[in-house]
């Protein structure tokens, strides 16, 4: 019989918590088929005669909602699953941008989610060569959840809650927490900051 050496594949090596393939695929699993076509180890099909091409060209031809079938190796025993197809979800949208984003203005600290649009209105066209690093690793990472988002304090505006600081050296910061509770879209943080106002303190990092 065939033993796990005569099998060819991609093994995957990692899943995003929002990727339509969670709970259905492994990491460890050996991508053997997909919709019947065998994939080489190197990740490629058969494509025109004498050619071959990556089997994401397969995926392309696929719309969102649509299922397929894949042939899998896991732990040594060959199974046939169905995938739902469905797109990624980033932490910043790398498509269409909303036209008004939201912005939370809290004692002249104005907050926001970023957004490509965001980084070419702060950055220039030319935003991957001169946002921050911090910010260009976000834009390339995959979300945890589906209302992931990477929330920044924008700009400070002049008011007496501001005083001595200098808008120069506060902005386009990246907001982690805020009173020790992680912070994960601009919702939730406007969610926080009511809550601290009712109780009367807070901070945020």
């Amino acid at each position: 019989g065939e033993g796990p050496l005569d099998h060819k594949g991609i093994m995957i090596r990692a899943i995003e918590p929002t990727s339509c393939t969670h709970g259905v695929l492994q990491t460890g699993d050996v991508l053997l088929e997909f919709e019947g076509v065998g994939i080489a180890c190197d990740g490629t099909i058969p494509f025109r005669k004498g050619e071959r091409i990556a089997f994401g060209h397969l995926i392309s031809q696929k719309f969102i909602g649509d299922k397929a079938k894949v042939k899998i190796l896991r732990e040594g025993a060959i199974q046939d699953l169905e995938l739902t197809l469905g797109s990624l979800t980033r932490v910043v949208p790398l498509g269409m941008d909303i036209q008004d984003p939201p912005y939370l203005v809290v004692g002249g600290l104005v907050f926001t989610s970023v957004t490509v649009l965001y980084l070419r209105s702060e950055f220039g066209e030319d935003f991957e060569r001169n946002s921050p690093v911090k910010l260009l690793n976000a834009m390339y990472s995959m979300a945890e959840s589906p209302d992931r988002q990477v929330v920044v304090l924008s700009q400070i505006l002049a008011s007496e809650a501001t005083t001595g600081y200098d808008p120069d050296d506060f902005f386009n910061m990246r907001v982690h927490a805020f009173n020790g509770k992680p912070v994960n879209n601009l919702e939730s943080l406007a969610a926080m900051v009511q809550e601290c106002q009712a109780s009367g303190s807070g901070s945020g990092s």
